[in-house]
């Protein structure tokens, strides 16, 4: 084979590989910045606190396209009341149930956890938050 077609051949390679690149990239994206999500996300989880429960730990984080929020609670203070008073909250603020304690809206995922975490050798539950691509997709 000549240096010529060799040369081609590479050419092509990289510039299939470079446009597969690209529109990844583009199809991956999101359509709002994580930090526009995260004030929605903190909103709707200033109204779960209201609740009440015995909160551990709160964690946000918001990327360029991605946002994360988790709530850990003590067993202490978490109940079957508290965990149906914060579905009628989430429900009211427009949530979308779907299977196992999972709700949507706009694109955010969010998971409550019962029992399923320690800290400091006492039993947590959690209420994860999500936003990413693989998000929007799941809760259309």
């Amino acid at each position: 084979m000549s240096i010529k077609i060799k040369e081609k051949i590479h050419l092509t390679f990289f510039a299939i590989i470079f446009i597969v690149f690209v529109f990844s990239f583009i199809k991956n994206r999101t359509d709002i910045s994580g930090h526009e999500k995260m004030i929605f996300m903190e909103n709707d989880v200033n109204e779960i606190l209201e609740n009440g429960g015995n909160i551990v730990s709160r964690k946000p984080r918001a990327q360029r396209d991605s946002a994360t929020y988790f709530l850990t609670f003590k067993d202490e203070g978490w109940s079957s009341a508290l965990l149906q008073k914060n579905i009628n909250t989430l429900l009211l603020l427009g949530w979308e149930k779907r299977r196992n304690n999972i709700f949507c809206k706009k694109g955010v995922k969010l998971e409550i956890k019962e029992g399923q975490s320690m800290h400091q050798g006492q039993g947590t539950n959690t209420i994860d938050l999500f936003y990413s691509a693989k998000t929007i997709k799941e809760c259309q």
